[in-house]
């Protein structure tokens, strides 16, 4: 994948708790754990592929844990 695409990827999961991180109280929670790894996740995949399958009821995340969670996810894919 081009770097282009893993900074994309990395903005996107930026975008999903920015509210929250700059402490916008009409921002939400910050997002949630598949929206962040949909996020991160979905520019590194092939498409028409079915390796990786994102699922799950949905799981809040504080900007401090989805931060580091990104990074971590971003670097795994």
């Amino acid at each position: 994948m081009p770097l282009s695409g893993r900074l994309l990827a990395l903005a996107r999961a930026h975008e999903l708790i920015l509210p929250e991180a700059a402490g916008d109280a009409g921002g939400g929670d910050g997002g949630n754990l598949g929206e962040l790894v949909t996020a991160v996740v979905t520019p590194h995949l092939q498409e028409g592929s079915e390796r990786v399958r994102i699922d799950g009821p949905p799981l809040p995340l504080a900007a401090r844990a989805a931060t580091s969670l990104a990074l971590v996810l971003h670097e795994f894919a």
